[in-house]
């Protein structure tokens, strides 16, 4: 399993390593405090997602978005929209190429959506099949 934890305040090793410590299953599968500095974030991180699972993540995406928060507001990113407008915003056909939340497919295999989904290299998140 591997998370990524971009490097926000409030998400430091240390601040890793002591979430971790409230699950003695991760202290047994890190090395001695004085090797952890030779040891890249990353393998921090995915040892204690791997370990605590859902608790970890779930504390990581909460101080993530804490963050996002607190940026948006302090630098003003906030912005109001009219009800509907926000409500065409989201029931728009257009889409980025870049993502396509959800993808219809007329009368489609389960071979014909591996396809697309692969062709469009996994950035659909799901594809809605109608019959």
């Amino acid at each position: 399993m591997v998370l990524n934890v971009p490097q926000y305040q409030g998400l430091s090793i240390e601040a890793i390593l002591d979430k971790g410590k409230e699950d003695e299953r991760v202290a047994r599968h890190l090395p001695d405090e004085r090797d952890l500095a030779r040891l890249p974030r990353s393998f921090i991180v995915n040892v204690t997602y791997t370990l605590m699972g859902t608790c970890f993540s779930a504390w990581v995406h909460n101080l993530i978005k804490e963050r996002n928060e607190k940026v948006a507001e302090n630098r003003s990113l906030m912005i109001e929209l009219d009800p509907a407008v926000a409500k065409a915003f989201r029931d728009s056909v257009n889409i980025s190429s870049k993502s396509c939340p959800t993808q219809v497919l007329p009368e489609a295999s389960v071979s014909d959506s591996y396809f697309i989904c692969s062709k469009q290299r996994q950035r659909c998140a799901s594809v809605e099949i109608r019959q």
